[in-house]
């Protein structure tokens, strides 16, 4: 599996049990907004302007989707090496 795959399989897990979760805050086109930012690599202050939502809640969240695909990863070669 390559690492592309990788980062967009950990995301749209992620996002999807954001988009359940009872405190979400903001709409799908807000999240696909989201992730399409991060994906491409785009300046965060530009994706708060796109997405709606203030820059610090960008940064924020370009952090979890950070994390989300390290702790996905881990995940991943645990699964690999526990075999």
């Amino acid at each position: 599996m390559d690492k592309t795959t990788i980062v967009r399989q950990a995301l749209r897990t992620y996002v999807r049990s954001q988009l359940q979760h009872p405190g979400n805050t903001l709409s799908p086109q807000q999240w696909l907004t989201l992730l399409n930012c991060y994906i491409r690599r785009q300046d965060a202050e530009e994706c708060a302007d796109l997405a709606g939502i203030r820059p610090l809640e960008a940064e924020m969240w370009y952090t979890r989707f950070a994390m989300a695909v390290i702790s996905y990863a881990v995940r991943l070669t645990r699964i690999k090496y526990a075999a």
